[in-house]
């Protein structure tokens, strides 16, 4: 093979490399800032919900404990309960599905469990998320004190990613300032339910 045809053949690899290394990337940013499902929500605490009500400000998060994207909720919401320094309470409600009640037995519950002013509480077929509206693991309500929602929407930038977002600054601006600054946000994770096989996306 002549000394040319070897640069053809190398040349043409390495741009089909590069080509494909682009559009990997591409797809995965694209899928990483595409913010979850977002349904209607009830202005007021659900009636009949199992979630236990507190007499101040409290956040109720839902999380599939199969999500990969959601360990960065449980990230920030310990800084958000760190900065609230003990003027908010919160609620994560795990997904289980009715066939298998070991799912919240996992990582991602323990490491919730352990933020000082969390509690955690099974969310067995979905009924508890269908009460509230949700649909995508990470949404996060937050209600005052009289059981009015404030704020609802996600508390993380960008799928699988800690760190500074809309959602975040306006739950502490709420609840240190008392001003909303935004009463939504997207949220980043994987689907609660899909099409009821009870798998995190």
């Amino acid at each position: 093979m002549s000394r040319n045809k070897r640069v053809t053949i190398v040349v043409t690899a390495f741009g089909l490399w590069l080509v494909g290394t682009t559009w990997g990337m591409d797809v995965l940013l694209h899928h990483a800032a595409t913010p979850g499902a977002q349904a209607a929500a009830p202005a007021d605490w659900p009636a009949g919900t199992k979630v236990g009500r507190v007499a101040g400000n409290q956040l109720v998060i839902f999380a599939h404990p199969l999500c990969p994207c959601t360990a960065a909720t449980v990230e920030e919401l310990d800084r958000i309960m760190a900065a609230t320094a003990g003027r908010l309470e919160a609620t994560v409600v795990f997904f289980v599905p009715a066939k298998d009640g070991e799912w919240s037995k996992g990582g991602l519950a323990a490491r919730a469990a352990k933020i000082p002013g969390v509690a955690i509480i099974d969310d067995v077929g979905g009924e508890e998320a269908r009460r509230f509206g949700a649909v995508t693991s990470g949404d996060t309500f937050l209600y005052d004190a009289r059981g009015r929602l404030v704020f609802r929407g996600g508390i993380t930038p960008s799928r699988g990613h800690a760190g500074d977002s809309p959602g975040k600054a306006a739950i502490e601006s709420f609840v240190l300032e008392g001003k909303l600054e935004s009463a939504n946000a997207p949220v980043f994770g994987c689907a609660i339910r899909r099409d009821d096989r009870d798998q995190a996306e």
